[in-house]
């Protein structure tokens, strides 16, 4: 009986400790105005809402004839975006929002790097 119980326990902070945020199917579109914007699906895998997403925005040049030019200081720039949103708990949450445009490049990745929950706590993902 004790070594059940204790197996279940230690399953039970297994899963826990898995437990986390996640993104997919994220898409990079242009509105009427060619402003980039993303679609993406964010699942909240625990036991508290989310109030706000920091996203990481990596950005590589447009024009391959650039690409010998390595000592460009804006080479792979990464941009945050903070988007406000309230993802409940154990869901998952379809969202779009604009991305800032940078010069003469384009979104290259999008990466979760901060997470806010409702009780305030922030959980760095990256």
């Amino acid at each position: 009986m004790n070594e059940k119980l204790i197996c279940t326990i230690f399953g039970l902070l297994c899963s826990l400790a898995i437990m986390g945020q996640s993104i997919h199917d994220s898409k990079l579109k242009h509105d009427n105005q060619f402003r980039p914007y993303v679609e993406i699906s964010v699942t909240n895998d625990s036991f508290t809402d989310i109030t706000s997403i920091d996203f990481g925005i990596v950005y590589s040049w447009k024009n391959v004839g650039r690409i010998f030019l390595t000592k460009d200081p804006r080479r792979n720039t990464t941009r945050d975006q903070i988007v406000e949103i309230i993802i409940p708990a154990m869901s998952k949450k379809r969202i779009q929002f604009y991305i800032p445009m940078v010069d003469n490049y384009e979104p290259y990745s999008i990466n979760l790097n901060r997470v806010r929950y409702y009780d305030g706590k922030v959980k760095k993902v990256k």
